[in-house]
């Protein structure tokens, strides 16, 4: 049997895939159709993002004073070993008392998807925002590249969009403004309201950057969305450009719902 194609779906596209009922209306339907089908024959293999329940399950209106006082949870045992040697050791994990949710309306999608065998790609990153509601069954466990391939993929290809001034790059430089020499996510917190706006996009730039680097790592073949990031110009992870270099440098694969349908039925 030909091994199923493993593709990852943006925030834009996954919605109206797995709950078409919700978008009876929607642009892109007949090719969606298409897709899932393929999706429930085993055809493809569909994966998201765990930004998509970390990073976008923060209401926008709260991602400024949610950031403003997040902080990662540090933990530190000390042990005397022999001849008297004192052995300290820390441990930095994400915070278990901040952190996202799923609300109705994105655990709704999020059972759609399930029962479309859909699977959570890990973002690997140091204290990073977690969602309780999310369960070890709904993550990949396989992959095409081991834990360590994975970790030393992400690294790779997140600090290329970062230094392109993409993904967390936005939030960072945002904070770093604001925070007198302190780490950037500081200067979330001290930032002005009017800052607010800036803030709630440049949130959703990191998770798509995040989204991006996740897809890498695990190796799919392909990541369908319908973000040419227009409107956010060439500092989006998204844009024509860093598509383009992105695709060329990492092997990513972007498409359209409409492109990967006519891959499907070609």
């Amino acid at each position: 049997m030909t091994k199923a194609m493993n593709v990852t779906f943006d925030s834009n596209v996954w919605r109206p895939l797995v709950s078409p009922i919700t978008f009876p209306n929607d642009p892109d339907a007949c090719h969606l159709d298409v897709i899932r089908q393929a999706i429930t024959k085993k055809i493809v293999s569909g994966f998201l993002a765990e930004t998509v329940f970390t990073l976008e399950a923060i209401k926008k209106t709260s991602r400024k004073a949610f950031f403003g006082s997040y902080g990662a949870e540090v933990k530190s045992s000390t042990e005397v070993k022999d001849a008297g040697v004192i052995h300290t050791r820390f441990v930095i994990g994400p915070s278990q008392s901040h952190h996202a949710n799923n609300n109705a309306y994105l655990a709704k999608h999020l059972n759609d998807a399930l029962l479309l065998d859909f699977k959570l790609l890990r973002i690997p990153r140091i204290a990073g925002v977690v969602n309780p509601d999310l369960k070890p069954s709904h993550y990949a466990a396989e992959s095409r590249f081991s834990a360590h391939e994975r970790q030393e993929r992400c690294g790779e290809i997140s600090r290329r969009i970062e230094a392109k001034g993409c993904g967390i790059a936005h939030v960072k430089s945002i904070g770093n403004n604001h925070a007198n020499g302190k780490p950037w996510i500081d200067g979330i917190k001290t930032a002005p309201l009017t800052e607010e706006e800036s803030i709630i996009k440049a949130i959703a730039e990191w998770a798509d950057g995040d989204a991006v680097s996740a897809h890498h790592a695990y190796g799919n073949d392909f990541f369908c969305t319908r973000d040419a990031a227009k409107a956010a110009g060439t500092t989006s992870v998204l844009s024509r450009p860093n598509q383009s270099w992105l695709s060329q440098d990492f092997n990513v694969v972007f498409v359209t719902p409409e492109a990967l349908a006519k891959i499907l039925t070609s």
